[in-house]
């Protein structure tokens, strides 16, 4: 089962009226498609982190471009450049915005239904909400789901109503423009996210019914997702006839298409991976007996003894027998220091804190520790209860387990 990479919970295509936004609320669809490059936080709303990635930048020069120097141009001729352009900043600026509100929507609904958000990072694709866990009953599933586009429409009604009034009043071009573009685009935002499509907000409205007829996820996952897989298909077929037209926006359909089938293939299998994991804790599939550096062994004997023989880079650092972690110590640490001191210092001397993010209680979820993995970009973590080592738990570790649990099952 493909659990080795990261998926977006949100994917878009952007053109110069439109983004198509495909949603998810699973934290495991993260380990399917990476989001590309690194990405900065720039707030917290309600609880939640805001990052954007880096990607962002690109689509958002991609759309403020498009409506500069083509859309207001066209529909409002003989406004200077500059004004197009600053227009054209505007409208992405509060386009994005929406974006993050649709998103955001999503997420409050989730916390207000008892679930965690990690953060919304905003993307080249649009929007990602990464959740901890999928939603607990249809009815949560329903209200997490229709309250994107419920947004999004709403927010269109508004910027339509503000396009209106302005315009009604004789104001310029430069001021109802904006708000005629984004009042249409937040409506068409809407209406394609109800697509009864998996993971598409209509496809979640639709799982959330078929949940609640068959009372089986799954196979209400596997349906949602073949209407999502027959969607996607129908955007790679539309897009190859607008290339074969001598339309190149059918590039932006295919990937689109393709991103939509991905992620309903793997929301699928995200959920059977999850079933099978479920009641499996950390304590159960972890390595007890893993190998420890004290903090008081002195460099040069860490070197030989420890390093050299093992051919390891990283030591997990204990203070007592007790196994207090001190930290984790790397041969880099070592070797920072010079060799004439390896005899005196000892290796607590050199030891880094373990980051949050590197380790795991034992009392905690299978899941739960794929999806930190995969956040922190690493293939193990070490558990710590109250300050004491208890272990080791590695992702090839659970990936056995899955595939043994699977054919048990199959």
């Amino acid at each position: 089962m493909p659990i080795d990479r990261k998926l977006p919970v949100s994917t878009g295509q952007t053109h110069f009226s439109l983004i198509f936004a495909l949603k998810n609320q699973s934290a495991g669809y993260k380990q399917i498609i990476m989001i590309p490059f690194g990405s900065f936080r720039i707030g917290r709303i309600y609880g939640i982190d805001i990052e954007i990635n880096y990607t962002w930048f690109i689509i958002f020069g991609l759309v403020t471009a498009a409506l500069a120097f083509a859309y207001f141009p066209t529909l409002y001729p003989g406004l200077a450049p500059g004004v197009t352009l600053i227009m054209g900043v505007f409208t992405s600026l509060i386009f994005f915005a929406s974006v993050l509100l649709h998103e955001l929507m999503h997420s409050i609904v989730a916390i207000r239904n008892g679930m965690h958000i990690q953060k919304i990072t905003l993307f080249i694709f649009g929007g990602v909400s990464q959740l901890t866990d999928e939603p607990p009953t249809p009815a949560v599933e329903f209200k997490m789901a229709i309250a994107g586009p419920g947004t999004s429409v709403a927010l269109g009604v508004v910027f339509g109503s503000i396009a209106y009034l302005f315009s009604i009043s004789g104001l310029s071009a430069v001021f109802f423009g904006p708000f005629v573009w984004l009042g249409i685009i937040n409506v068409l935002l809407g209406a394609f996210n109800m697509v009864p499509g998996f993971p598409l907000d209509g496809g979640r409205v639709l799982r959330a019914a078929l949940w609640a007829i068959f009372k089986n996820v799954q196979r209400a996952t596997r349906v949602a997702a073949r209407f999502g897989q027959a969607f996607a298909y129908s955007l790679i077929i539309l897009g190859l006839v607008f290339i074969f037209s001598g339309l190149l926006d059918g590039l932006w359909l295919i990937l689109i298409g393709w991103f939509l089938n991905n992620a309903a293939q793997s929301s699928y299998q995200q959920l059977q991976i999850r079933e099978v994991l479920r009641g499996v804790n950390v304590e159960q599939i972890m390595k007890k007996d893993i190998e420890v550096l004290p903090a008081q062994t002195k460099l040069r004997e860490a070197v030989d003894d420890y390093f050299l023989r093992s051919s390891r880079a990283t030591f997990p650092v204990i203070k007592d027998p007790e196994g207090e972690l001190v930290g984790v110590v790397r041969i880099n640490d070592v070797q920072a220091i010079p060799q004439s001191e390896w005899e005196e210092r000892e290796v607590e001397a050199v030891s880094k804190p373990l980051p949050e993010n590197k380790k795991i209680e034992p009392g905690e979820d299978a899941m739960g520790a794929l999806s930190k993995m995969s956040e922190a970009n690493t293939d193990n973590l070490l558990v710590v209860l109250e300050k004491r080592l208890q272990g080791k738990i590695n992702r090839r570790d659970i990936i056995s387990l899955i595939k043994i649990k699977s054919k048990l099952k199959a």
